[in-house]
């Protein structure tokens, strides 16, 4: 998959999907950090968004590995290094989920 989603090639029911997710990934950002949507951006470094508090960041991650069913494949407290964009962690996710749901191939 792209790094960049808005890249990627998708078809209906994978926009669709990449939506809801974008909308679940922005609501928990801006319930965290009441940046509205609009000043939210996949290039955005998480430790600037979050203010370098890897526990607001790992809430928000841990957040979406709950929604989504997917368990995490790394050690708590390594989100900043692993994901040191908005995006990075985003991408990790559609990736996952879009691969167990049969929405992407492995390529």
């Amino acid at each position: 998959m792209p790094t960049n989603p808005q890249e990627f090639q998708a078809n209906e029911e994978q926009k669709e999907f990449l939506d809801i997710l974008t909308t679940t990934y922005f609501v928990l950002i801006n319930n965290v950090t009441g940046l509205h949507p609009s000043q939210i951006s996949m290039d955005d470094l998480s430790t600037k968004t979050f203010d370098n508090h890897i526990e607001t960041y790992g809430y928000v991650i841990a957040k979406m590995h709950l929604y989504y069913d997917i368990s995490p494949d790394y050690e708590p407290y390594t989100e900043f290094e692993l994901f040191p964009t908005l995006g990075d962690a985003y991408n990790h996710f559609a990736e996952k989920i879009m691969l167990r749901d049969g929405l992407l191939t492995g390529e």
